[in-house]
């Protein structure tokens, strides 16, 4: 018998409520353990160190490094804009590209390596870059190829992987 005021009215669908807020005071109990704020801590920190630098690239083998502009601010001069108006662009015509890629691909399975392709392109051109964000590629083309059991995709994967390791 449950000892509340509740049960004493017979009030059954308001027991029903209390019982089931003790299943919702459980799971908002959970999300508030200091080990899930810290993986969300971790992970808004993850995304929002880009705020932290304002250079076209940080140590990552992207375009910028390889044009040697590595440690250089996205604020100068770049074909008559700033490396951070060029990323943009060049980061739009990726997104055009990998429209075209999703519009004209005839397997579903294409979806993983469009979206690799769509990472890696924002990974080469846009400023403020670090190597960590080349991670998810890697994570993605893992995925292709389990997804369409691909020889070339599982080399593509590994080949990534090394890339990664080295950057």
């Amino acid at each position: 018998r449950i000892n509340s005021p509740f049960y004493m009215k017979g009030n059954w669908l308001v027991i029903a409520l209390f019982d089931k807020s003790k299943y919702l005071e459980g799971v908002t109990g959970f999300l508030n353990l200091p080990v899930i704020r810290d993986f969300y801590w971790l992970f808004s920190l993850y995304l929002g160190t880009a705020e932290g630098y304002d250079y076209a690239s940080l140590n990552a083998a992207n375009f910028y490094s390889m044009i040697g502009k590595n440690l250089v601010k996205d604020s100068e001069s770049f074909l008559g804009s700033s490396y951070a108006i060029a990323g943009i662009v060049l980061i739009a015509c990726v997104i055009i590209l990998a429209a075209v890629f999703f519009f004209k691909s005839t397997k579903k399975s294409h979806i993983w390596l469009i979206g690799a392709f769509l990472i890696s392109g924002i990974f080469c051109f846009a400023t403020r870059m670090h190597e960590r964000y080349m991670v998810p590629i890697t994570i993605v083309l893992l995925f292709a190829w389990l997804y369409n059991k691909d020889w070339k995709t599982g080399i593509l994967t590994i080949l990534f992987t090394i890339t990664n390791y080295l950057n």
